[in-house]
């Protein structure tokens, strides 16, 4: 019976550590997909870019207002 038993807290400083680690991991992680998606983004030409992501833009912005009309109507 371990109902009025203390639980046995970890030490702040492990979790610290596995904190700081994950962070790390996390960070290198993100820094080497960038690097990837730079690499790629780079060849594409700067006019077709602006295409993109304006077309992009223009279809989240159209959906977003058919959702908020959605939720009114």
């Amino acid at each position: 019976m371990g109902l009025f038993w203390k639980k046995r807290r970890s030490d702040p400083k492990e979790s610290d550590q596995i904190a700081e680690k994950l962070a790390f991991w996390l960070l290198k992680v993100q820094r080497d997909l960038a690097e990837r998606i730079n690499v790629r983004i780079r060849k594409i030409k700067m006019p077709v870019l602006l295409a993109i992501m304006t077309a992009l833009g223009s279809a989240f912005g159209i959906y977003c207002i058919y959702l908020i009309l959605r939720a009114f109507f």
